[in-house]
């Protein structure tokens, strides 16, 4: 009696740790937000690691962005430009944007590339059409746009491709193609 009261807590024991064996790893959720026109420190979470004060003594409430921060993980270190276009163009490519040759929010002009004798990145997309017309800086100018990834980002290795099999969306406005490029819907790819 003795041997089956082991042999029954040995079993128990050993149900009780299996769940621990049959978990599968989880790939974890992914939800990245990217702000125009966001200071560093205008998040709290951000706010509070950066100044060392408490959450609830900052001016701007962002208790759900916090929960976030708080139990998952926080993106401290992406150069973003100081406008738009290119750094949605350097997340998107996993490229520094002055590689594609875009710093500007119109989409970088081909006269800047005329001026300074450089050619065009590989596979960029010239905007000279409409709708494009109101974004020209001059009646010269020509938009450039993020080089295709079938010609031009060969040798990174894109978001699309490190999160294969994920779930995805893209909300908001899009300011590095025109309607039509290749892949983007017409009226999706302005704002």
């Amino acid at each position: 009696m003795n041997k089956t009261i082991k042999l029954l807590v040995i079993l128990i024991g050993c149900l009780g740790a299996l769940p621990a064996f049959a978990q599968v790893s989880q790939r974890p959720n992914i939800l990245l937000i990217l702000v125009d026109d966001v200071g560093y420190a205008d998040i709290n979470a951000f706010a509070s690691h950066l100044r060392g004060t408490p959450i609830d003594q900052h001016f701007r409430e962002t208790p759900r962005i916090d929960q976030l921060a708080r139990e998952g993980m926080m993106f401290t270190q992406f150069y973003a430009s100081s406008v738009c276009t290119p750094t949605r163009a350097g997340l998107l490519t996993g490229k520094m944007p002055n590689r594609l040759g875009m710093w500007d929010a119109f989409a970088t002009t081909t006269t800047t590339f005329a001026k300074t004798g450089k050619p065009l990145p590989e596979g960029a997309h010239l905007l000279d059409h409409e709708p494009w017309d109101e974004y020209k800086i001059s009646r010269t100018d020509r938009g450039v746009s993020v080089p295709l990834a079938a010609t031009a980002l060969h040798d990174v290795k894109t978001i699309p491709q490190g999160l294969a099999g994920y779930h995805s969306a893209f909300l908001g406005k899009w300011h590095i193609g025109s309607h039509d490029q290749p892949g983007f819907s017409s009226g999706g790819s302005r704002f």
